[in-house]
């Protein structure tokens, strides 16, 4: 599909404002305005045959807009319904921009009235749906398969005075047209909206500054450069990310003047500066708080002694690296997704969650937080779905951690289960953003060692193991101790003796739980120490200290 000059398509004599030329102006997008000249070409041949006497059924010419936000695909929306109106192909051309709220119905019925509505509402222009893929969802109570049914009657019905546009990200819109066949046939082209380029992204903030009549100082350029990221995600906002940095650029600037508005040049109220697309400088400072923060909340936890080394290896690596490199020595260039081996409630968590912090505060990371996931939260039971829950997962774990729990439980070998296709999509997603994101498998060992063998490509990508070990005795009855603390409770001696029998007795048993089984019984403890005192009826006359203390008999008496 080669690119044609713009002239072709435009009028003699075009105004500045003719919709031919500003689509022309918008930054990029070769192959979008590739193919609306394509569409518009076989609208004027339609329109000639039937000037000829040819009585064909005429073509669906509605449009699928696939690609990321901040990809222009409102505007080009509302550019074709302006040419279509110069071009008589529509009557008003209006852009009528809906969603799935728009559409929807929450009760039986309300549906199909809604449709209606808005498709009235776009007769002679354009109805632009966005994220159109909404109107696929899971479950027998949506009626997003109603909205569809009744799109496609009037989709063929109006076809001559609406043109729909449906718009979303690529994945999403295939599942909706898997999941609606009818679908596809009602759409006669589909237009692919590319990421920006870097340097398309630079020309979109340079529109910008000149839209607003702003002046650029030297090195600005090189400093918008360097915000832009290193890989995109699947969902990077492009010209959305641009104008989040131009405001931000904007404001930056209003805040570095406004202590001397009475002595400012025009040229210094007009001039953004490099100072001014750059962060504060005190993030550096905020960082070094959260590394220091979170270096003591790792010290403070109970036991964990090879884990605090470990990791403290892991740090002292990061903050060699620099000095390495400076002396010419090649450095460590394997991801840092990790493996977390061991029982339940031994603080594997906890740990992924400081190191998270710990990773921030370093530079590795840029966010530093944790999203704790399971298999139900990965894998869907539907073809299609599982690599977009995933994706979503993983996407919002960007810049931080993600944990995933019982990971094993991915890789079930059993026949037609969906887990293979998370894995795979993780295995991606661990290579393309390996720089901003770190993965942390977590579960039990032998159960591990089949979830690495069910893909050739997962062991290596997990190049840190960490062995968590089961809690002591002793370091049992501090985490306790702690959970009272922390509760604002007491516990005497007596009373924590009886907690290490029970303990020790719990241990022995299948599943142990560690500092879980501890929490529980504090939990149950602290219910029968209520029940203990509400039971002398006289609970209003009752001594703080014998509220907040509890007993031997409080945990005799408890279920663990």
């Amino acid at each position: 599909m080669a690119d044609e000059p713009a002239a072709e398509d435009e009028p003699a004599g075009a105004a500045a404002d003719d919709p031919w030329l500003r689509l022309d102006r918008m930054v990029g997008l070769s192959g979008v305005k590739s193919t609306v000249r394509r569409a518009l070409r076989g609208a004027d041949l339609a329109q000639r045959r039937r000037d000829a006497g040819i009585t064909l059924k005429p073509p669906a010419r509605h449009l699928l807009f696939l690609g990321n936000p901040g990809t222009g695909k409102t505007e080009v929306a509302r550019l074709i319904g302006e040419i279509y109106r110069e071009r008589g192909v529509l009557r008003t051309g209006k852009l009528t921009e809906v969603s799935r709220a728009d559409l929807v119905g929450e009760g039986i019925g309300e549906t199909a009235p809604k449709v209606r509505k808005q498709f009235a509402k776009a007769m002679g222009g354009v109805l632009f749906i966005d994220e159109a893929y909404t109107l696929n969802v899971d479950g027998r109570s949506d009626y997003g398969k109603e909205a569809v049914d009744e799109l496609m009657t009037l989709m063929e019905t109006h076809r001559d005075d609406v043109l729909v546009i449906a718009a979303g990200y690529r994945e999403q819109m295939q599942s909706l047209l898997r999941a609606n066949p009818g679908l596809e046939s009602r759409f006669g082209n589909r237009v692919s909206f590319d990421d920006f380029s870097d340097d398309e992204l630079v020309e979109i903030f340079h529109g910008m500054v000149r839209d607003a009549r702003f002046d650029l100082a030297d090195g600005v350029e090189k400093e918008v450069r360097s915000h832009l990221p290193r890989k995109r995600t699947p969902r990077y906002g492009n010209a959305r990310e641009m104008r989040r940095l131009f405001e931000a650029t904007v404001e930056r600037q209003g805040m570095r003047l406004s202590g001397r508005l009475d002595d400012l040049t025009d040229e210094e109220v007009r001039t953004l500066t490099v100072a001014d697309i750059r962060e504060d400088r005190h993030d550096d400072e905020q960082r070094r708080r959260i590394f220091r923060t979170a270096e003591q909340d790792l010290s403070s936890l109970v036991g964990l002694d090879p884990i605090k080394r470990e990791v403290a290896g892991l740090v002292n690596e990061v903050q060699m690296e620099d000095l390495l490199r400076e002396a010419g020595v090649r450095t460590n260039d394997d991801a840092r997704h990790m493996l977390f081996l061991g029982n339940p409630g031994t603080g594997k968590t906890e740990v992924a969650r400081i190191l998270a912090r710990i990773y921030h505060g370093l530079g590795l990371l840029s966010q530093g937080h944790l999203v704790e996931v399971h298999r139900s939260d990965l894998v869907a039971g539907y073809i299609g779905q599982t690599a977009l829950k995933t994706e979503a997962k993983l996407e919002s774990a960007i810049g931080g951690v993600l944990f995933i729990d019982e990971a094993y439980s991915l890789a079930t070998g059993y026949e037609n289960d969906f887990g293979q296709e998370a894995i795979s999509k993780l295995i991606t997603f661990m290579e393309d953003y390996r720089d901003d994101l770190v993965v942390i498998a977590a579960g039990y060992g032998e159960e591990m060692d089949d979830f690495l063998a069910s893909n050739s490509g997962l062991a290596s990508r997990f190049p840190i193991r960490f062995d968590f070990p089961d809690y002591s005795d002793d370091e049992l009855i501090d985490v306790l101790i702690r959970f009272a603390q922390a509760d604002g409770r007491t516990v005497g001696p007596e009373a924590l003796a009886e907690a290490r029998r029970l303990l020790a007795e719990k241990r022995d048993r299948p599943g142990f739980g560690n500092a879980r089984d501890v929490r529980s019984l504090f939990s149950a403890a602290k219910r029968h120490q209520i029940s203990r005192l509400a039971d002398e009826r006289s609970l209003h006359k009752v001594q703080p200290e014998r509220v907040r203390t509890l007993l031997p008999v409080d945990f005799a008496q408890s279920m663990i």
